[in-house]
């Protein structure tokens, strides 16, 4: 998928303009946060910056999304509470493990509601933030793909209702589970960079 990622000179005209655009979102992210200042609602706003996925850019030889490495299903999540019980956790950089289903329960709590847990799966990253003592908030993440629209699909000649990939990933360890297909397996301790998938034996390869 998106191999044309994998040419260099397709990689030298995209890369840059890319970047150009992650400046031009810091610049107007610059002129909206001067705009807060001024008319005194900075210092009483929750500012959560985050996105639904990453890029390959060329890592792994790809462009696009579709696949779960890190630079594709790992996205930012910076988080800017105006409350004085965060200034502790100002400027660090966390470790835990959260996903975006987080942020909705973070968003009503913050906003002094609680929030029904048999509804939503999140947790609130509140304690978090106020450097409350806490447990991790997951012990792993979890992801699905469907890609029963998407081009390879056909090529596959997939059935849409089984289309799909999951993935489950610790601090450690990421397995990727695509039915029909051998599964997949990273350390991510000793292959941070995701280029050799450990081989699984006895694995049942289904679908």
């Amino acid at each position: 998928m998106s191999r044309a990622f994998s040419k260099k000179e397709v990689r030298d005209r995209v890369l840059p303009t890319y970047l150009g655009l992650v400046k031009q979102l810091d610049d107007q992210l610059g002129r909206l946060f001067q705009f807060m200042e001024d008319h005194g609602s900075y210092d009483q706003t929750l500012i959560v910056f985050t996105s639904d996925h990453g890029d390959y850019l060329g890592d792994h030889w790809l462009g696009e999304k579709d696949c779960f490495h890190e630079p594709s299903v790992k996205i930012p999540v910076i988080i800017r509470d105006p409350s004085s019980k965060a200034n502790s956790s100002r400027g660090l950089r966390s470790t835990a493990i959260v996903e975006s289903v987080d942020l909705i329960p973070t968003f009503i709590e913050a906003l002094g509601g609680t929030f029904p847990d048999h509804i939503l799966e999140g947790q609130s990253l509140k304690p978090m933030l106020h450097s409350e003592p806490t447990k991790s908030v997951r012990e792993y993440a979890i992801s699905e793909y469907d890609y029963s629209v998407a081009p390879i699909s056909s090529l596959l000649n997939s059935d849409p209702r089984k289309a799909r990939i999951y993935m489950v990933a610790t601090k450690r360890w990421k397995y990727i589970h695509t039915p029909g297909y051998r599964p997949v397996l990273f350390d991510l301790q000793e292959d941070h960079m995701e280029l050799k998938a450990l081989e699984l034996k006895g694995c049942l390869v289904y679908g």
